[in-house]
């Protein structure tokens, strides 16, 4: 039996909708929990379209995805927010939303039937503002932050909505240095701690090897699990490095 927190994807195919093209094929694959995942490939090869298709943002081509006993094709879109949060790259607008209102939105299926949000929960999003460093943008607007900060602030609402799984697309795009590898450190420490399940789609492959658990690879319309140390030797991963890692 699938573990609950488990992902097992079978027969499946990810890409377009009308003209249903054909990104990436998945005869069968099984993503464990407790492991901070790198989903890498080329630019092009599926790694957005395979995100987003985890969470029902796109539909699937072909297949299934299982979320324990639950298939993709048939729970709804609230039970799906109980087990999967995703940060995309792209912004949110239109909305006259604060930092502190965006990382707190990341709590509201807890929330009372007024919307309130309990104070026990207040902290933890105050504190999660101090570890990420923007206590000091917490009533800014969310048009107002730089790209760094609005991406910092859209972590900070994943970590918040407290699901086993938990995705993102290219987190480490706008951030600095030390902050990259901040990020990584309080993944890493969340599938650890907290038996998460993690897939960050990434090109930072010198922070993948140092920080992640396993590696799935897409290449040639198909991905692959593979532990960190097996990418070393995989044909595959070293045409992605180039030579140059």
């Amino acid at each position: 039996m699938v573990n609950e927190e488990t992902i097992l994807i079978k027969e499946a195919e990810f890409g377009y909708h009308p003209n249903q093209q054909v990104v990436i094929r998945v005869p069968q694959l099984s993503i464990p929990k407790g492991k901070l995942i790198a989903l890498v490939g080329i630019n092009g090869s599926g790694k957005s379209t395979f995100l987003r298709s985890l969470c029902k943002f796109q539909p699937l081509l072909k297949g299934d995805v299982l979320f324990g006993p639950e298939s993709i094709n048939t729970i709804s879109v609230t039970k799906l927010a109980t087990k999967i949060s995703i940060t995309l790259t792209e912004k949110i607008h239109g909305f006259n939303l604060t930092c502190f209102d965006a990382v707190c939105s990341g709590m509201m299926r807890n929330a009372s039937l007024f919307g309130e949000i309990s104070k026990v929960n207040l902290e933890k999003a105050e504190k999660l503002l101090e570890e990420f460093k923007l206590s000091s943008y917490k009533n800014k607007p969310l048009h107002e932050l730089s790209d760094g900060m609005y991406q910092k602030t859209m972590i900070a609402k994943s970590i918040l909505q407290e699901t086993p799984l938990m995705l993102f697309d290219e987190p480490t795009a706008y951030l600095d240095f030390a902050s990259k590898h901040e990020l990584f450190k309080t993944l890493s420490s969340l599938t650890t701690n907290n038996d998460k399940c993690i897939i960050v789609s990434t090109h930072e492959l010198d922070f993948v090897m140092r920080y992640c658990d396993a590696i799935l690879l897409i290449a040639n319309q198909s991905i692959n699990y593979i532990s960190v140390t097996e990418a070393k030797n995989d044909p595959e991963f070293n045409k992605l490095t180039a030579g140059y890692l």
